[in-house]
């Protein structure tokens, strides 16, 4: 299932041009989230554990004039989010985790860099995912949301996405 899922998205993204640049960076769209960015016009998006930008490629794929305001902390993750959108003007990109009070933390990296946490990787999370061990550790500023962002940034319709551990 898993293997169909994954040639369905490369199809996709290999039928769409202007997806091809993220490719470059192993990066394709989260078409699983489709059905949400459908939904409506959003104007705003504000996401959180942006990654590599997949959910960021989908939306603009949708809404190319979307304003997007993304996080996230992890550094290789960033740079390739940074390469992906560099000409996109409506992209903001913030390498700091959110939280409720401006802090550092540190972030347990791991093989699958989507798997990273503040939290611990525990064993058992290694055993049901295998490739999810520790390999590192980065640490991180945290901010709150209402400390970076303006009310006023935020046109409606919006959406918070928000993908962390």
């Amino acid at each position: 299932m898993m293997i169909l899922l994954k040639l369905r998205k490369l199809l996709f993204t290999l039928t769409r041009p202007r997806y091809w640049p993220a490719l470059m960076h192993s990066c394709a769209p989260s078409l699983e989230h489709r059905a949400i960015i459908k939904h409506k016009p959003w104007a705003t998006l504000i996401d959180v554990g942006a990654n590599r930008g997949q959910f960021t490629l989908l939306a603009l794929g949708q809404n190319p004039s979307l304003k997007i305001f993304a996080f996230e902390p992890l550094r290789d993750a960033a740079a390739v989010y940074r390469k992906i959108f560099r000409h996109a003007e409506n992209t903001t990109l913030y390498d700091y985790a959110l939280g409720s009070t401006e802090t550092s933390n540190v972030l347990n990296i791991s093989r699958k860099n989507d798997s990273s946490s503040i939290l611990p990787i525990s064993e058992k999370q290694v055993a049901m995912f295998p490739g999810t061990e520790k390999v590192g550790m980065q640490k991180v500023a945290v901010r709150r949301l209402d400390g970076v962002i303006c009310e006023d940034d935020v046109k409606q319709p919006s959406l918070l996405k928000i993908d962390v551990q």
